[in-house]
């Protein structure tokens, strides 16, 4: 009896320890998830790892985010995207949807032709239930070629269009650029394309991404003093900019500059 009343306490114990631990656990979800949109990641990153360990598939999928954009930790892109991996295999939706955006822009070699193509399913199956960031990173895999076999400026049109009906700005400026430099082809709508730049740019007048496409839509439409003051800004704001290929982008803009000074609109080869 002595055996039996010692082994009943050890159960009471033991379950008592279990749900210790799962109430711990469930803490640490609410509180990782708590201080993650509240910003305070240097905090969240002790309850999402926590989480993110014991198999919450949202920790898992903030945790990465963390690790991916340095939110809170040292950035660290191979873990991130273990973690990224394993809270997409449990089907947490943006862990699906950042993991499928992963694939199809990589250029690894590591990732495969099929695994491109799966991530364009996935991304299209977004796209198509109106998903309108799906549907600007479809109008991107069309027009940057992210699948070698699968350019095609006139999809990435479409994509683009159903993402602007949306008031997707990204999807709004590439679209303006498609049709302000695309001289020569049948996407090539100056007016249209001014249109929709001047829009992205009234939402942010300091993007100098925006105005670039600003300036060349003002030269598509032979407003070429527009479109030199309006680069002159560009380069402005891009020469204070501290981006990774802000560098590179000056020079790029300069020459840009140099075209519309002397009435020379860009003009890009959109052949199909």
């Amino acid at each position: 009896m002595k055996m039996l009343s010692n082994l009943k306490s050890l159960l009471v114990f033991l379950s008592a320890g279990i749900l210790v631990a799962c109430s711990a656990s469930e803490e640490d979800i609410v509180r990782c998830e708590q201080h993650y949109h509240a910003k305070s990641f240097i905090v969240a990153e002790q309850y999402c790892k926590k989480a993110a360990k014991s198999g919450d598939e949202q920790a898992q999928y903030f945790y990465a985010m963390m690790l991916f954009r340095g939110l809170g930790v040292e950035i660290d892109s191979d873990e991130a995207t273990q973690w990224m991996s394993r809270s997409a295999n449990q089907g947490y939706e943006k862990a699906v949807f950042h993991q499928a955006i992963s694939h199809l822009t990589s250029k690894d070699q590591s990732v495969s032709i099929k695994q491109k193509e799966r991530a364009l399913k996935t991304m299209q199956t977004f796209a198509e239930n109106g998903d309108k960031v799906a549907q600007y990173w479809m109008g991107n895999t069309f027009y940057f070629g992210y699948i070698d076999d699968r350019k095609s400026y006139n999809e990435a049109v479409y994509w683009y269009q159903l993402a602007v009906e949306q008031g997707s700005y990204q999807a709004m400026n590439n679209l303006a650029w498609i049709k302000v430099v695309s001289q020569g082809s049948e996407l090539f709508d100056p007016e249209q394309g001014l249109k929709l730049a001047e829009q992205a740019v009234a939402k942010y007048p300091d993007n100098h991404g925006y105005l670039d496409t600003l300036a060349a839509a003002y030269a598509a439409n032979q407003q070429f003093d527009k479109a030199a003051a309006t680069q002159l800004k560009v380069i402005e704001l891009a020469s204070h900019d501290d981006c990774q290929k802000c560098d590179r982008l000056v020079d790029y803009y300069q020459i840009r500059l140099q075209g519309y000074l002397n009435n020379k609109p860009v003009v890009k080869s959109f052949e199909h």
